[in-house]
């Protein structure tokens, strides 16, 4: 990928890493990662840019192809303060039964923040696992955007 850049920039989730071609943004990562770590999951190399630059489109053609980038999609849908459960999410990309694959889209979500996957939950209402921070940070995303927590579960 040409003439890829990156940052660091503030936001009400605190400091995130951001980085993006010409098309938009195709990565970000929480900004307790350290520069070299988040350079090393990029797709290609990075010269340094600036919080101004920063784009607010995303770079799709940089997402994986299929079911993946139909659930990262799909899920750019859910509002803030909202959440959906895996399988809702699913069913909202267009496969009601692969509540397991939205997991797995979740978990390799190269853009953490921007494609919010911070809003999805167990069916069980637990909070579940965060890749960009474990669940705590995901707890306190979800709790900044004004969704109720009691005790790990989300309160509805």
């Amino acid at each position: 990928m040409s003439d890829l850049r990156y940052a660091r920039c503030s936001t009400r989730h605190g400091e995130w890493w951001f980085a993006w071609s010409n098309r938009g943004l195709v990565a970000s990562a929480h900004g307790d990662d350290a520069e070299r770590d988040f350079l090393a999951q990029l797709p290609g190399v990075a010269r340094q840019g600036s919080s101004q630059e920063v784009p607010e489109g995303i770079d799709w053609s940089s997402m994986p192809a299929g079911f993946r980038v139909d659930v990262l999609r799909a899920l750019m849908d859910v509002p803030e303060g909202e959440v959906v459960s895996y399988g809702e999410l699913a069913e909202l990309a267009g496969r009601p039964r692969a509540a397991r694959a939205v997991g797995t889209a979740m978990a390799t979500n190269p853009l953490p923040l921007v494609v919010p996957c911070h809003r999805v939950i167990r069916a069980d209402g637990l909070i579940g696992e965060y890749g960009a921070g474990g669940p705590g940070r995901k707890a306190q995303m979800l709790a900044r955007e004004g969704v109720h927590l009691a005790e790990g579960r989300i309160a509805r």
